[in-house]
């Protein structure tokens, strides 16, 4: 790794061995002229990948104890709360931090509406921000506000949110990737992911992996259709039969005829819209 821009005697502006620009922490690794060859990678402590230049300039105008505060705070939030934290997080904390800092040595009180509802309907986050406060209290010697805990909780509970948000949406990629090389393969053609076909056939898979607690026997006359379709257009059908398995296998759910029905008449329409 090649250190190329001092931010201060701790941080620097990189380049991995892949020409990849990044923002390093590591003890006195801002110290020697620039550029030069970082040899020893054990002295980096923390990098950051495609910050954009309020990040960065960002970097430079908060105190080196503070980032140190925000990595152990960040660091032991995510261990407590089982909780992936994004790599701009411990910006975002340490941000705030300094801002508390700031704000508690001129004496400027912020009331937090949310405190009561906070500290009750989220606990283990709560402990974390009253943790957290103790952690700066000691550091600086400074009384805290007491509503400054739930300030601190609150920036985890909108990580955990987030990062619950970008689980679900990559495990609904997953499975629609599963579902369309499926197709693919039982119906021996290359679907245009970019047609409006395909934009509606991803929009039905979505509100179907939403339904999936919701399941319901299949009507009688539904029953008559699904039977109809089976016999009219037996690869789609056993096109279906093939995701119902793989469904089965990926998420432990076996879907209802009903939703196969409609999944059936999906493909159909997917396909015959796109001429194949």
């Amino acid at each position: 790794m090649k250190a190329i821009r001092k931010i201060n005697n701790n941080v620097a502006v990189c380049q991995d061995a892949g020409g990849s620009e990044l923002i390093a922490f590591g003890k006195g690794i801002g110290f020697p002229a620039m550029p030069y060859e970082i040899e020893n990678l054990d002295v980096i402590d923390r990098t950051f990948y495609d910050l954009n230049p309020s990040q960065v300039a960002l970097i430079s105008e908060i105190p080196e104890d503070v980032f140190r505060l925000s990595f152990q705070i960040c660091d032991r939030g995510s261990r407590i709360l089982n909780c992936a934290v994004s790599d701009s997080f411990p910006l975002a904390m340490a941000d705030h931090l300094s801002f508390a800092i700031r704000r508690t040595r001129e004496g400027i009180i912020i009331r937090n509406p949310m405190k009561y509802d906070v500290q009750h309907l989220h606990p283990e986050e709560y402990k974390l921000g009253v943790w957290a406060v103790r952690l700066l209290s000691r550091q600086y010697g400074l009384l805290f506000p007491a509503d400054e805990a739930c300030n601190i909780a609150m920036h985890f509970i909108n990580q955990e949110t987030m990062s619950k948000a970008q689980g679900k949406e990559e495990r609904f990629q997953e499975i629609l990737n599963l579902v369309t090389e499926i197709v693919e393969q039982n119906m021996n053609c290359i679907l245009d992911q970019d047609s409006f076909s395909y934009s509606r056939f991803v929009t039905h898979i979505r509100y179907m992996l939403e339904r999936k607690d919701h399941s319901r026997p299949i009507s009688s006359d539904n029953r008559r259709l699904y039977e109809t379709l089976k016999q009219e257009y037996p690869a789609v059908y056993q096109c279906v039969q093939s995701i119902r398995q793989a469904l089965s296998s990926r998420m432990d759910w076996v879907p209802e005829d009903e939703e196969l029905l409609y999944l059936m008449i999906h493909i159909n329409r997917l396909i015959s819209r796109e001429g194949l």
